[in-house]
């Protein structure tokens, strides 16, 4: 009795175990007919030395089947070249041939084969950018203009499949291919303005891409590649007299990228990224600047595009001030005032000329400086630095210094009018101080008033050598010598007004030019006074540079250990919305 209750105890036992086994095999056949994986034959899972062979197995018969397509694409060329087929009849049969293969990878996307779909998608590109090349190059069958509408349908054909279905290999083979094929058909032919159209066409595909796929690398080689096609574009056709079909092609890259920028920021409320910044100044350059250029070779009338360029201007800062600054990014503040500004110095400039601009420069330096410190933002400093700036050059301020500076003419200069205004708004822009900025800029703000400083007292000292030499009497002889000791003395006021205006907060970066200046002056005694110099100009010019030596160090040391000023602090203030919209 006890052994058949043993016996029959071990076969429930056995199953159990059966029937668990079964379970496990049943839970995991489900599980592989829910992946749409297939079952193995003879075990649960297959062993590891199978994956591996079926891999390979697979990209060899992919590189099988690419082989044979491109036999066939040959196979057509061949009977193309023996006039078994024309030319015409050839190229038609080769792009048949080619256009299905897009189809096919799109469908093997559909149903996952991710491998299987770029390699279509590569036939297609192997098989197409080719063909064109030889239907314009070695057939002539094609000509540019067409050419470059085929392969700019080539391109978008395989950009909508690879958004669609995710393959951003195949966006990078069609632009590489798109862009290969337009620099070496612009090359063969000679018609570069066609294939920059083309270019550009394939840049802003690539910036959508980005934005939409966040394929982000793709966009750069494109930008470069357009912009530098589009300097060549403009350069040759100056020479071949095509201005009015280049400055068409300048105008569609200046409206598709900055379009592009503007629905980004504006429209979609997103910051401006570096790509943008970066691209925006070349096309600016190259696209706005190469017009300009244009314009002038051909002896047009510039009126349009100045008039043009300040209604941007005015457009830019509406944006500015009344969209961005409310409620957008304040880099897209900064980003359309800095455009608007660019637009408005190219503009005055073009309808007024240089003198009658430094002017308005030097207004709109003055006007932007009382705004920056009544709303207490860098970006408008900068932009009254940069007017400044602009009227100094227009003006003829800056040349009219050096000539007071380091000119060997003894000659009584006239100082012209025009050079006033910019002076008055050089030191007004430098020394108005700005509290309680609202952006933090860090070391770049304590940089960009350096350079202001830098200015000022570069403008001032060469205007007062000036005005001490028109203050002479008349029949005072102005020899070298004298020149010289009035040069040094000018030198040695602007280096101890430095060190004063050190001693304030707010002239701080002054200090960093005192020691520059004393080496300066040194040079130029040694250099000039001494081999030029009689014993009273000598005995004046050492006295006053050992003023210098002794006083200016210590006026520093002073301005170091002295506590600064409350009301000159400057304190950074980060608004609440910034920090909202911080990216």
């Amino acid at each position: 009795m006890k052994d058949r209750l043993a016996r029959l105890e071990s076969r429930v036992e056995y199953l159990t175990d059966r029937v668990a086994i079964l379970e496990q095999c049943l839970s995991l056949a489900e599980r592989r007919a829910s992946s749409g994986r297939p079952p193995p034959d003879d075990s649960d899972v297959a062993p590891i030395g199978d994956v591996q062979p079926i891999r390979v197995q697979h990209w060899l018969a992919l590189a099988g089947r690419t082989l044979v397509v491109l036999g066939g694409a040959y196979l057509l060329r061949a009977l193309t070249e023996s006039r078994v087929l024309t030319a015409s009849a050839g190229v038609g049969l080769g792009i048949l041939y080619g256009a299905p293969w897009l189809l096919l990878a799109s469908r093997a996307a559909g149903r996952g084969a991710q491998l299987d779909a770029f390699a279509h998608a590569l036939t297609a590109a192997l098989i197409g950018y080719p063909l064109v090349w030889e239907a314009t190059l070695r057939f002539e069958v094609v000509p540019p203009a067409q050419s470059a509408a085929l392969l700019g349908a080539l391109a978008a054909g395989a950009y909508v499949l690879s958004s669609l279905r995710q393959l951003q290999g195949l966006a990078w083979v069609a632009t590489i291919g798109a862009m290969v094929s337009a620099v070496g058909l612009a090359i063969g032919t000679g018609d570069w303005l066609s294939y920059t159209v083309l270019a550009i066409a394939v840049g802003v595909a690539t910036l959508w891409l980005g934005y939409t796929r966040d394929w982000t690398l793709l966009r750069w080689p494109s930008a470069v590649i357009a912009d530098a096609m589009l300097l060549i574009a403009s350069a040759r056709a100056a020479v071949q007299g095509e201005v009015g079909t280049a400055l068409i092609v300048q105008m569609l890259m200046l409206v598709s990228y900055l379009g592009s920028f503007a629905i980004r920021t504006l429209v979609i409320g997103r910051p401006v990224i570096p790509f943008e910044v970066a691209q925006s100044i070349a096309v600016l350059v190259v696209a706005f600047g190469g017009a300009i250029a244009l314009i002038r070779d051909s002896t047009s009338n510039v009126l349009v595009i100045g008039v043009a360029s300040v209604v941007l201007a005015a457009a830019g800062y509406i944006v500015a001030f009344f969209f961005v600054d409310r409620h957008r990014y304040v880099r897209n503040f900064f980003f359309y005032a800095q455009l608007a500004q660019l637009f408005a110095l190219v503009g005055v400039a073009l309808c007024l000329g240089y003198s009658r601009g430094s002017v308005v420069y030097a207004v709109a330096a003055i006007v932007a400086a009382v705004l920056a410190h009544r709303t207490r933002r860098l970006a408008l400093w900068l932009q009254s630095s940069v007017y400044v700036i602009a009227a100094a050059v227009a003006s003829g301020l800056i040349l009219y210094a050096t000539l007071g500076l380091w000119s060997t003419s003894i000659e009584r200069p006239a100082i012209p009018l025009r050079s006033i205004l910019p002076l008055v708004a050089v030191a007004l822009v430098t020394f108005l101080s700005l509290t309680k900025p609202i952006e933090s800029w860090r070391n770049s703000a304590s940089v960009l008033r350096c350079l202001l400083i830098t200015l000022a007292a570069y403008t001032a000292t060469g205007t007062s050598i000036a005005l001490v030499m028109l203050a002479l009497p008349e029949g005072w002889h102005i020899g070298g010598p004298l020149l010289a000791t009035i040069r040094t003395g000018a030198l040695v006021i602007a280096t101890l007004v430095l060190a004063l205006a050190a001693r304030c907060h707010s002239g701080r970066e002054a200090g960093w030019l005192v020691y520059p200046l004393l080496f300066i002056t040194g040079a130029k005694l040694v250099s000039i006074d001494f081999p030029q110099g009689h014993p009273q100009t000598l005995f004046a010019a050492l006295a006053l540079y050992g003023i210098a030596l002794s006083a200016a160090p210590r006026m520093l040391r002073r301005s170091a250990t002295a506590p600064s000023t409350p009301g000159m602090e400057i304190r950074v203030l980060a608004p609440t919305h910034e920090k909202q919209h911080a990216d």
